[in-house]
């Protein structure tokens, strides 16, 4: 019976460890990749008609149940900077798309703003919905400003007709103070849930 030598034997622990680690490495990142391709579900969070109220100042303004906000407007102010910020909501029919309610909201932007340039348009989720979000350039006076408009459909949670849900910001890009703004808008949307 012949022996193998201890160099040889020491030298096939260490292939077959470095083996053993290699398929390890490689089931790792296996694992990885399918976790990075799996889709991240975000849920839906329909409308519910509860009542409408904003804070302001510490004061909270709570409307009666019987009234819901439909369109709000607020100028918001940091460092000195104004921030304009819409809410719209209306109730449209089933026949009615994103990508046609979209096209009419740009189109009555345009109407604001003649000079209107659009930057992009992208698709993106609002409250867990499908959505566009468009970014655009238009002046206020001779001045440079930027705009971004996100809607989308979003469900009702009283299985009435789809609501249309808008939001859209303007500011002045070029102020040092709101350089973050448009991000802490983004997250802002993307903090959007059920009362």
């Amino acid at each position: 019976m012949r022996r193998t030598s201890m160099y040889d034997r020491i030298s096939e622990q260490r292939l077959a460890r470095e083996a053993l680690e290699k398929q390890q490495a490689d089931q790792a990142l296996a694992e990885a990749e399918a976790l990075a391709l799996a889709p991240i579900v975000v849920p839906v969070v329909p409308m519910t008609e509860s009542p409408s109220s904003f804070n302001f100042g510490g004061f909270n303004f709570a409307f009666p149940g019987c009234f819901s906000i439909q369109n709000l407007t607020l100028t918001l102010d940091q460092n000195g900077e104004p921030v304009e910020v819409s809410v719209r909501r209306r109730t449209v029919s089933e026949q009615q798309t994103l990508e046609l309610l979209f096209d009419e909201a740009i189109a009555a932007l345009r109407q604001s703003h003649p000079q209107m340039r659009i930057i992009r348009k992208r698709e993106c989720l609002l409250a867990g919905s499908p959505a566009l979000a468009l970014d655009y350039r238009f002046n206020v006076g001779h001045s440079d400003h930027h705009g971004r408009f996100v809607a989308g459909l979003v469900p009702h949670a009283g299985g009435i007709a789809p609501q249309w849900l808008s939001i859209g910001c303007k500011v002045d890009p070029n102020s040092e103070a709101l350089s973050q703004w448009l991000l802490q808008f983004d997250q802002m949307l993307d903090g959007l849930a059920g009362v």
